[in-house]
């Protein structure tokens, strides 16, 4: 008659004999001591900043206390620093948090069971890291011939990243086989002026989004060349002299000396 269902039953017993009336006993009542029983906690991914969440379900018992319980790189349990005192643990995530473990413990006292303790299984914290682009390509200007070099700078919580340059001629952007390092850098020519360059950084493993970067543009500088050299001048005193030039190049800057 124990099962848990009759817990707080009342019970008495009613006597009667062969002469006389019959007599009834004072109620007793009946505890039946049920341990606690929760459920175990899912595992959980969450984007580092993100909140990570942790629930259990009491599946038998009642009046349950809770307590969670942290474990760091399969370090000692400890209870938690905030919070951690509910059915439910919240906490909003840091790089540091990374493959932790959560576990919870029930509890139940009451008089005259004592105290029983239910403890789940550990469930797993799986951070994602988002990359993010610290120091953009910039442009470059460079005469034709020369080396131009176009660098990124990323970082995803230390984990290892992966990059891959790209490049747009103006027809749209298009892989550039064997560009997989933080700087690109190619031998140039006439027909590199006006192409844009710009990486994509990834996360080697884990998950976690991409991110790519700013498009940066190359200018091919064409030195300066004079096609007509200025001619002698004849002037009356009082009147202009004039004298022309013409070159060719980007962006040729003039300055006449005398």
């Amino acid at each position: 008659m124990t099962a848990a269902a009759n817990d707080s039953n009342r019970l008495q017993c009613v006597i009667s004999g062969g002469c006389g009336p019959s007599v009834t006993s004072n109620p007793a009542i009946l505890t039946v001591c049920i341990p606690p029983r929760i459920s175990d906690p899912a595992n959980a991914t969450v984007t580092v900043g993100d909140t990570a969440t942790f629930s259990v379900t009491a599946q038998q018992g009642k009046n349950h206390t809770y307590r969670w319980q942290r474990s760091n790189g399969g370090g000692a349990w400890s209870n938690v620093s905030s919070g951690g005192t509910a059915a439910t643990y919240k906490f909003r995530t840091d790089s540091v948090d990374t493959n932790a473990r959560l576990r919870c413990i029930a509890t139940t006292t009451s008089t005259p069971c004592g105290t029983s303790r239910d403890t789940s299984t550990a469930a797993t914290l799986t951070l994602c890291f988002n990359v993010g682009i610290s120091t953009q390509p910039a442009n470059q200007s460079v005469n034709v011939g020369q080396t131009a070099t176009f660098s990124v700078a990323a970082q995803a919580g230390g984990k290892a990243l992966s990059y891959q340059w790209s490049r747009n001629n103006g027809s749209g952007w298009t892989v550039i086989t064997g560009a997989n390092s933080a700087s690109y850098s190619l031998t140039t020519t006439s027909t590199d002026n006006g192409a844009q360059f710009r990486c994509k950084v990834t996360l080697v493993s884990g998950c976690g989004d991409s991110a790519t970067s700013a498009a940066a543009t190359l200018t091919i500088c064409t030195p300066p060349l004079i096609t007509v050299e200025p001619s002698d001048s004849r002037a009356k005193v009082g009147e202009n002299a004039t004298f022309t030039v013409t070159a060719t190049g980007t962006s040729p800057a003039y300055q006449w000396w005398r």
